[in-house]
């Protein structure tokens, strides 16, 4: 089974690599105000418990946004019962940036299950029946497209799709990591 804190820990490093907590509010990010991956926008209670304020420290923050994990993506995708470590990592890593619904509706496109975007024990079954190597390979290429089609559909977004391709690339090279790690 996958730890969900490990899931977590990958995120956090994909959306602020040195985990600084530094706060971010780009132009024409429909999220909003950004620290650790999460937007006040989708994360009202955040907001009201000053996580988005500069006079937070950075542990403090990291420890709510873990927190936040937990309680908006982790249990609900039900990380703890995936097989594979490295496909609680992708669907962590891609319902944070796509919401939860969309990730887990596209997981079930890629491993054949009833794709109504909620993850039941059906969706996990479905998920740990497939080859992990096969399933990531599949998920992250839909998730490349996804995001092409979204700066397709709407050009304002052109400058996040290096990072959306680099995020997508950065999921897709856990199993190589692996494999070298244990040979």
């Amino acid at each position: 089974m996958s730890d969900p804190t490990q899931s977590i820990d990958f995120v956090l490093k994909q959306e602020d690599a040195t985990l600084s907590g530094v706060i971010t509010n780009e132009v024409n990010d429909a999220g909003g105000l950004t620290r650790f991956g999460l937007c006040a926008k989708w994360h009202p209670e955040l907001v009201a418990a000053g996580f988005y304020q500069a006079t937070m420290d950075a542990a403090t923050a990291r420890t709510m946004a873990e927190r936040a994990y937990y309680t908006a993506y982790a249990n609900p995708l039900r990380l703890a019962s995936i097989n594979a470590q490295t496909i609680a990592n992708a669907l962590l890593s891609f319902a944070v940036n796509m919401g939860t619904f969309s990730a887990v509706e596209t997981l079930q496109q890629v491993c054949g299950a009833i794709a109504d975007g909620c993850m039941g024990p059906n969706t996990v079954a479905a998920i740990n029946a497939h080859d992990p190597v096969t399933l990531l390979a599949a998920y992250c290429a839909i998730q490349a497209n996804r995001y092409r089609g979204i700066v397709a559909a709407n050009p304002t977004q052109q400058k996040f799709l290096a990072g959306w391709l680099a995020r997508v690339a950065t999921v897709a090279a856990q199993f190589s990591r692996q494999t070298q790690e244990t040979a």
